[in-house]
């Protein structure tokens, strides 16, 4: 009846659990897969949102910085053109400026070649005005700024251009574009293209894409799908449907739109699909033979085990216990009958040791006593070999104490250097041992032991006894001799691997440029993505205590995880050598902490890697040490070619030190140790309260040697 229970509870079991899976599964996969799929409509608008006020914030700023070139201008004529020819360097609309009279005449312009801007800008009056062709038919097309100023009782316009090829906000959406497969574009009011990120050639005409044209103009911030690519280049052969976010701008009358393939943007989905419904069929096919197998093969056979048991633990321990069933229920069997056979044998072990606990004790006592000579032996042996490292004198002294110490009536010992020839050694004297070292075997009486370390012979050692010695404490003894002879030996090829340590350092060094460009390519392509995806999501959240803080931290986050990544392996350097990446390194290092940094570095360098990673290397301890101690106002930095020489020079206007008190610093010696490396020299010009100059030459090999 019990067994007839519990095959029924299993029965019904496994049937629940297979209808609670498969009703949960359903259920939780259906909420997730809407829920994922709201979340990447979500994303996508806050992309679109984030782009948008990115772009409101330098449409802003470059109204500001047009309303104070205004203010600035001195003269309102012609020679106010070098002042528009700055502002236009570093304005965002930088294709043309031009200085306007209210009457439509053109004061100044800059570059003097730009053609006048036409009256329909200046009817709008101020702001941005309308896509316009500019120019020679197929030149392009320009969008404005326009700020109105007063001077004299006078109105007058500065009028900024932004061509819709080549401008910097289409570079911007191209930087954006690069890192994900997304096409982005900027939309004016009447929804034609006025910046694109693939955009690469002047369109022949306007595009207007009318489907999206009459929610653009109302201002509307949407999410959709549509089935053409808005950013794309004219003639691209991207086509299909495409995940589109668009955003209104507040200081335009623009929009920008961000689209993603749908097949990208809805991958995971359809993956997460198939898996449920493989997950479901399987699950199916698995619940039918996995409650057969368990009603047939479990519950008789345990209930047999089970009594068998009880009878263990009334303590019939020799009636052997047997079982059969599947391998799981005979191995449970044998493992009861094992258990079975050893607590009768150890029971019966108990009886012996409880009888002779005595005896015992007196025999371990007496062994121990001899233990305790043996480990004053081998702690004798190894204690001369951390005192002499010479062969010839600690060989002898061991030999002395082996003689003295164990019931031996001779000794000797044949020690093989790996790179030269035998030597012989004996106690009491070599008298005893006329035949050691040569070729034939040992006299009847004697025993040898090969004396190895890692597999390599070292040596042989000779013994004749009185009584035979312990077989352990000679294993001990012959270990002993083979570590001292090991380490005497490497004591005498110190001179040679010292010589092979350069070209270690060199690979070490090369490994670790390796591992940090990996290492700073995998922050970049898995953490800095993860955190930005992490800042999109909260940007979701619209009200939560600490929202702000877990923000502000999550962007300290993104910068230092850009700085380390720039520290490990700066990108400039691997992708436009060492003068970008010096003089990027002294941009973002000490001009940022306040420092006047004056830089002449020659652009046209052509090195190989291992002269480019040393320099840079050393370049960079350099810019640590001048932030850390200096105390400069100033610096100065110059790399150039000297004949067959890279030079590079630091120098600081700081407190200066004493280069002698300093030479056995870490960082100095980093310094002169990568530079040795390549052939090179470090010199410290410095003296406490005059400022330092540091200076690094290094040869270049010629195209034969580098070949």
């Amino acid at each position: 009846m019990a067994s007839g229970s519990l095959r029924k509870r299993l029965t019904g079991l496994v049937a629940v659990w297979i209808l609670v899976v498969l009703i949960l599964g359903a259920g939780v996969s259906f909420v997730a897969l809407q829920q994922f799929r709201g979340h990447l409509f979500a994303n996508a608008q806050v992309v679109a949102e984030t782009m948008a006020r990115s772009l409101d914030a330098l449409l802003l700023v470059a109204s500001e910085d047009l309303g104070r070139l205004s203010d600035e201008l001195e003269s309102l004529d012609a020679a106010a053109a070098p002042k528009l020819r700055a502002a236009r360097f570093h304005s965002l609309f930088g294709a043309a400026i031009h200085l306007v009279s209210a009457e439509g005449e053109v004061l100044a312009t800059d570059p003097p070649s730009a053609p006048p801007p036409p009256s329909d800008w200046l009817e709008a009056g101020h702001g941005i005005s309308e896509l316009q062709p500019r120019g020679a038919p197929g030149a392009g097309f320009s969008v404005a700024m326009l700020v109105p100023f007063e001077r004299g009782g006078r109105e007058y316009f500065i009028v900024a251009e932004m061509s819709a090829v080549g401008s910097r906000v289409g570079s911007l959406l191209r930087e954006i574009s690069q890192s994900r497969d997304l096409e982005v574009a900027v939309l004016d009011g009447s929804a034609r293209v006025v910046a694109a990120s693939a955009h690469d050639a002047a369109p022949s005409r306007i595009d207007s894409v009318l489907d999206l044209e009459e929610r653009v103009r109302d201002g509307e911030a949407f999410v959709t799908t549509i089935g053409r690519c808005v950013g794309c280049a004219p003639g691209s052969s991207r086509d299909g449907s495409f995940l589109t976010a668009v955003a209104p701008l507040e200081h335009a009358p623009w929009a920008v739109v961000v689209q993603e393939p749908k097949r990208t943007a809805f991958a995971p989905l359809t993956t997460a699909e198939l898996g449920l419904i493989g997950a479901v069929v399987l699950l199916l096919l698995l619940g039918l033979p996995l409650n057969r197998t368990l009603v047939t093969t479990v519950v008789e056979p345990l209930t047999r085990l089970s009594r068998r048991a009880t009878r263990l633990q009334e303590g019939d321990l020799e009636t052997p216990v047997v079982a059969r069933g599947d391998r799981e229920i005979e191995t449970l069997a044998a493992a009861l009958d094992d258990a079975r056979r050893q607590l009768s044998a150890h029971m019966e072990e108990l009886r012996r040791l409880n009888e002779g606990l005595e005896d015992l004790v007196a025999e371990r006592t007496e062994a121990l006593e001899r233990r305790v000579v043996d480990l004053e032996l081998l702690s004798g042996i190894l204690g001369i070999a951390a005192e002499e490292r010479s062969t010839e004198i600690f060989a002898p002294r061991a030999l002395d104490l082996m003689l003295s110490t164990l019931p031996l009536e001779a000794v000797g010992l044949v020690a093989i250097p790996p790179d030269g020839l035998p030597r012989r050694f004996a106690a009491p004297d070599e008298g005893v041992v006329p035949w050691l070292g040569s070729d034939r075997g040992p006299p009847e009486g004697w025993r040898i032991r090969w004396l190895a370390h890692q597999g390599e012979t070292l040596g042989r050692l000779y013994y004749q006894w009185t009584e035979e010695p312990d077989e352990a404490v000679m294993n001990g003894v012959q270990r002993a001799m083979a570590q001292a002879l090991h380490g005497a030996f490497l004591f005498e090829h110190t001179v040679e691997q010292d010589s092979r340590r350069r070209a270690l350092v060199r690979r070490l060094l090369s490994a670790g440029e390796e591992e940090r460009r990996r290492i700073a390519r995998e922050l970049h392509d898995e953490i800095a993505q993860l955190l930005t995806a992490v800042r999109l999501s909260l940007g979701e959240v619209s009200e939560y205590p600490g929202l702000d803080r877990a923000r502000e931290i999550l962007s300290r986050t993104q910068t230092e995880i850009h700085r380390i990544i720039h520290d490990l392996r700066p990108s400039l350097l691997d992708d436009l050598g060492l003068p970008a990446a010096v003089r990027s390194w002294a941009t973002s290092r000490l001009a940022a902490a306040g420092i006047d940094v004056h830089v002449e570095i020659d652009e046209d360098l052509e090195l190989d890697e291992e002269i480019e990673i040393a320099a840079y290397r050393i370049y960079q301890e350099i810019v640590t040490n001048v932030l850390r101690h200096s105390e400069a106002e100033s610096a100065s930095i110059e790399l150039f070619r000297d004949g067959d020489d890279l030079v590079l020079v630091v120098e600081d206007d700081g407190v200066g030190f004493a280069p002698r008190e300093k030479t056995s610093t870490t960082g100095i010696l980093g310094m002169r140790e990568r530079a040795a490396l390549v052939d090179g020299r470090l010199d410290i010009d410095s003296e406490p309260g005059t400022g330092t100059v540091v200076s690094v030459r290094i040869p270049i090999p010629g195209r034969e040697e580098v070949a």
